[in-house]
């Protein structure tokens, strides 16, 4: 009898025994899951803080990467306008020089064939003694004729060469005045010192011409 109530009481000792540590395990389990409440609420706002500065920097290098486009874009658009004007004035340049190749080649051709005329007339005073004044005088004047050919082609005329004419400054230049009997005289041309030219219709050359000026002494 002694012993059952011996075996009876500590059965009764242990299932004392594990009924508090049923309790203490559920106690345990139960203030877990505030532990892990109060870990649930701290971990989204280190993510978030994490979150923001990642944004923060993705939008630091965004606006870094743009300024870098768009300073290059500027950069690549001075160039390509420099280039670009540096291509046009190449171009008028060579426009420029196709230009006055064009213009110049004929006269020098024309200058050539002036040269073959007059080195045929020099042939012909040396190899020919007996060349008469008046055949000299032909040949020169056919030497001139082609010279005012030459000149004609590239428009340029010769000044009229009018003795009889009174002075006109916009053609002609006085480099030598001589007294005139009476005023009718006054700016007429005396003579002609050099020949004067136009070329499509402006003045290359103002004709020099002696002329009478009239000045009254009374």
């Amino acid at each position: 009898m002694r012993d059952d109530f011996k075996n009876r009481d500590f059965s009764e000792q242990e299932q004392i025994n594990k009924t508090g540590q049923s309790i203490e395990t559920v106690s345990d389990e139960t203030e877990a899951p505030a532990e892990r409440v109060d870990m649930a609420k701290e971990t989204p706002s280190h993510q978030d803080a994490d979150l923001k500065s990642i944004l923060e920097e993705n939008r630091r290098m965004l606006h870094e990467i743009k300024d870098t486009i768009q300073n290059r874009i500027e950069y690549d658009a001075v160039k390509e306008k420099a280039f670009d004007k540096l291509y046009e004035e190449m171009r008028r340049e060579k426009e420029a020089s196709d230009l006055l190749d064009r213009a110049i080649k004929p006269i020098l051709s024309d200058l050539i064939l002036l040269y073959d005329s007059m080195k045929k007339f020099e042939s012909s005073l040396i190899n020919n003694q007996s060349l008469g004044s008046e055949e000299a005088k032909q040949n020169f004047e056919y030497i001139m004729d082609e010279l005012m050919e030459i000149l004609y082609r590239q428009e340029v005329t010769l000044i009229d060469e009018n003795l009889l004419g009174v002075f006109n400054s916009k053609l002609q230049k006085a480099t030598k005045t001589e007294n005139a009997e009476s005023n009718e005289d006054d700016f007429k041309i005396i003579s002609i010192v050099r020949s004067g030219f136009v070329w499509r219709d402006k003045v290359l050359r103002p004709q020099e011409v002696v002329v009478k000026r009239f000045f009254n002494k009374i």
